[in-house]
């Protein structure tokens, strides 16, 4: 009866001690969620995701391809990223989004972002225009904004060893921060920048 019970214990702890493990690498991206969260300021916005309660980090878009719907919307667009391009997602999702609605970003936009989330092997971006839009909707216009879920899938493999700033750099070939895009900056001309000299009379 002893020997049975110590047979027991063993396969119980055998079990947990591999569960552990399997928990261990098996696509916990908690850590990672958290440092990544910690590289950006988040937006809160208000129910309809219209009004912006609190602006948070500005990000702009770095290549074509992404596309958003109605802030409103339950549903959100998923936009995935492979190997650096972007293409949305296939299948019964995308054939409900309302595509007379929805409104392809512009390199160069600007959009913020209000959530993260780190999976088994993509990490996913929700983000939202800065700028607000006229939208007809059932015969009437009103202001909105656009939103889209960004899934990059970097396998998981890289993500097993990721850290938080080699997750960042592949994101910024994608959407980067203001401070930090590589899109040029509108140059301000001057019809003459020649110092003034003082006429005579």
């Amino acid at each position: 009866m002893k020997l049975r019970i110590t047979g027991l214990f063993a396969l119980s702890t055998a079990v947990l001690v591999l569960g552990m493990i399997t928990t261990a690498s098996g696509g916990d991206r908690s850590a990672l969620e958290d440092a990544l969260k910690s590289k950006y300021e988040f937006t809160k916005t208000g129910i309809d995701r219209v009004r912006i309660t609190q602006p948070g980090t500005v990000l702009v878009i770095q290549k074509e391809g992404i596309s958003g719907d109605l802030s409103s919307d339950m549903s959100f667009l998923n936009n995935k990223v492979r190997d650096g391009q972007v293409a949305q997602a296939g299948g019964f999702g995308a054939m409900m989004q309302g595509k007379k609605t929805s409104r392809d970003l512009k390199v160069g936009d600007k959009v913020y972002l209000f959530k993260i989330e780190a999976k088994d092997d993509q990490v996913r971006y929700f983000i939202i225009t800065c700028d607000t839009y006229d939208v007809n909707v059932h015969g009437s216009t009103r202001q909105t904004r656009y939103k889209a879920l960004l899934s990059f899938e970097l396998g998981k493999d890289f993500l097993e060893t990721a850290n938080a700033d080699s997750v960042k750099k592949v994101v910024d070939t994608v959407i980067a921060p203001e401070a930090e895009s590589k899109q040029p900056i509108p140059r301000v001309w001057s019809w003459d920048r020649r110092p003034s000299r003082s006429r005579r009379y």
